[in-house]
């Protein structure tokens, strides 16, 4: 296993072993259409965002959304079109004209740090005291370098190509906020090292759900990343790779069955036949249900 640890994974680990597995390994699943149409909406509206001229951007729509059938193409088009607007929008209208916008801006921390108690900490010492020596990595879509007041502000902006902001969605941006601030912590000790000055920024945490209606539901959640929930958060992150370093040592990845096993890419059947689905155990649970379904037709 890879020393390595970014949010989509260890949310994986937590969600299905299994899967986590599969993808460790690099295994293919089966993509339906829906996935893949809103796979490309993403890379479409991701890059559009940077262009330039509309020139550009048109040639970014027609690079992935040709790949969609023709009947979809219209409708992607729109939908694309509509997310880059509200990128812009929403991004011009928080920022200031003297701020540094960077895209794609990716922030990296080595757990290396061992745990230290001081004379006066009267807390017991945590269970995971030792470091795992993990990079822990985050790519923001969405990186602004801003000042008020109080000093510098980095706010980090994550942006989904979903109707409503999930709380695994703000799971994921706080991680974001935890690996920069941790590498600015870094980086203000090896300044100091250097008898440099080094100002520390507060860090903003913003996600955006860029196909929200913006009439039932917020676009953009806005929220202040807190450096005391540090302790809590580096334990909790330890027990996750310690899981993950149990689950290689055992070799043990269980599935774990839930509503959402259908839409996994190793949960999707093929055409309709229950035999193309990959994992095993939701493959059983499918071929169980319509067994049943057969029997109570045949009762009645």
């Amino acid at each position: 296993m890879r020393k390595v640890l970014t949010h989509d994974l260890r949310e994986i680990f937590r969600r299905c072993k299994f899967r986590f597995d599969l993808q460790q390994q690099g295994v293919k699943g089966n993509i339906d259409s829906k996935t893949r149409y809103f796979r490309l909406l993403g890379k479409a509206t991701e890059e559009a965002v940077d262009c330039k001229s509309r020139q550009e951007q048109t040639a970014v729509f027609l690079h992935h959304i040709q790949q969609l059938p023709v009947l979809e193409q219209q409708a992607a088009r729109v939908e694309v079109d509509c997310m880059v607007t509200r990128s812009r929008e929403l991004t011009s209208s928080t920022t200031n004209k003297t701020a540094k916008v960077k895209r794609q801006e990716q922030y990296k921390w080595v757990d290396n740090e061992p745990y230290t108690p001081s004379p006066d900490d009267r807390e017991p010492p945590p269970l995971y005291p030792n470091p795992t020596f993990f990079t822990f990595y985050a790519k923001p879509d969405l990186v602004v370098e801003d000042w008020d007041a109080h000093g510098k502000i980095i706010r980090i902006v994550d942006e989904k190509i979903a109707e409503r902001v999930r709380s695994k969605d703000r799971r994921n941006l706080y991680f974001f906020g935890f690996v920069a601030s941790k590498q600015f912590a870094r980086e203000q000790a090896q300044a100091w090292r250097r008898g440099e000055s080094y100002e520390m920024p507060s860090i903003q945490l913003v996600v955006r759900a860029l196909r929200s209606p913006g009439v039932l539901s917020v676009p953009e959640e806005v929220f202040w990343y807190k450096r005391a929930r540090e302790k809590g958060s580096l334990q909790e992150y330890r027990k996750d790779i310690a899981d993950m370093l149990e689950a290689e040592r055992l070799g043990l990845f269980p599935a774990s069955i839930d509503w959402d096993c259908g839409r996994c890419p190793f949960g999707k059947m093929v055409d309709g036949d229950p035999m193309t689905i990959i994992c095993e155990a939701y493959r059983n649970q499918v071929l169980k249900q319509q067994q049943q379904a057969e029997d109570a037709d045949t009762v009645a």
